[in-house]
């Protein structure tokens, strides 16, 4: 109740601001900080799909920046590059021989403020189009002989095609994980594809409310109205539209991919769970992994376990260990190096079973992100319910 009170305290505090923003911030944008954006021209040339690829280069333009942007020209992808800091002339050409467009503009409102910039750039093309694909360097792609994303989306044939979903299950209380009961559905006012890869089709590209969504689009600062009116605002729009939506892991098999795998490997994917931030399920894990291997419940609580960690934090942080080892996903998210110990030590884990070309870039990056120092989860202060 303490909580709450201070939750609504704060809503109500903040909402000033919060409609200043909504009514402003993009007005302000493209009236005030959109001078400072700067625009080149790349040696690529033009093509019928095109990529906006959104670069956050703190640390510099990165091998595995190179690695994305050889992998989309390969794939026959024009790239629009949008970058939410400077680069240096060294790193900035590097850049324009890969690419058919860069553009450098201040740092705001994250990755859809950037996909906003390299999207309207190009909606004079959005006739031509046979495909639009959107990117950013939240996760690792390609990894390294895994499925080419941009192909499948294409032949998948959707209006709308993301790498996978987020609030398709309803979100499960740790400690009660045994009493899970797996559904999927597309219904939830919060149900929507992941940012960080979304392919479009041309019968999107051709609705002119395509255009008057992202023109119109409110930017803001703050990452959780981004997510609302990003992400999860698109993915909405898609689907209340009537378009065709899907994405190459569906959580809606995750149940039937569990049943599929040995007693070992359960345990495995059980131990190579990752949870940002979700320190009692973190807790809870290892309580989990306690069980005995002649326990006869150990199968069930391992699967409820996954299913539930899996609704509270999708499947794309969660289950890298099932979707790139035994799916052939080729995203892998890197946020969790620095939110957890148990979640950097994970990545690492699961980055040391893959090989491949350019696998040795991510891992050494992988370990430049690393922070030792995140803070490890709080002890509970009860076990589990059932089977933990």
């Amino acid at each position: 109740m303490k909580r709450e009170i201070f939750r609504i305290g704060r809503s109500i505090k903040a909402a000033p601001v919060t409609a200043a923003t909504f009514l402003f911030s993009t007005i302000y944008y493209d009236r005030v900080l959109s001078r400072k954006r700067r625009v080149w021209d790349g040696a690529q040339s033009w093509s019928d799909r095109v990529a906006v690829y959104v670069i956050y280069p703190s640390d510099g333009l990165l091998a595995t920046h190179l690695t994305t942007l050889r992998h989309v020209a390969a794939s026959g992808y024009a790239t629009v590059v949008v970058s939410n800091l400077p680069l240096s002339d060294s790193d900035r050409q590097q850049v324009l021989d890969l690419c058919v467009s860069y553009i450098e503009r201040p740092n705001f409102g994250y990755d859809f403020g950037a996909y906003r910039d390299g999207v309207l750039s190009v909606s004079d093309r959005f006739a031509d189009l046979t495909r639009l694909a959107l990117l950013n360097d939240s996760a690792w792609y390609p990894l390294p002989d895994k499925r080419n994303w941009l192909h499948a989306a294409e032949e998948m044939g959707h209006d709308l095609v993301g790498a996978t979903s987020n609030y398709g299950t309803p979100r499960h209380d740790i400690a009660d994980f045994m009493d899970i009961e797996w559904s999927y559905s597309v219904d939830h006012r919060n149900f929507h594809y992941g940012s960080f890869a979304l392919s479009f089709g041309p019968k999107i590209l051709k609705d002119p409310a395509f255009f008057s969504f992202w023109k119109r689009m409110r930017l803001d600062n703050n990452k959780k109205r981004v997510v609302r009116r990003g992400e999860i605002a698109m993915s909405q729009w898609v689907v209340q539209r009537g378009y065709t939506h899907q994405c190459i892991f569906d959580p809606a098999t995750l149940e039937t991919a569990l049943d599929a795998l040995s007693d070992d490997r359960l345990a495995e994917l059980t131990n190579d769970i990752i949870l940002p931030e979700h320190f009692r399920a973190i807790d809870a894990k290892h309580k989990v992994l306690e069980i005995s291997p002649t326990d006869p419940e150990r199968r069930t609580v391992f699967t409820k376990f996954i299913l539930t960690c899996t609704s509270l934090q999708g499947a794309s942080y969660a289950l890298p260990d099932l979707t790139i080892l035994e799916k052939d996903y080729p995203f892998l998210k890197k946020s969790p190096l620095r939110l957890s110990k148990d979640g950097a030590d994970t990545t690492l884990r699961i980055l040391a079973k893959m090989s491949g070309p350019d696998i040795d870039d991510i891992v050494a990056e992988a370990k430049a992100i690393y922070n030792p120092r995140a803070a490890p989860p709080p002890k509970m202060t009860g076990p589990p319910k059932k089977g933990g």
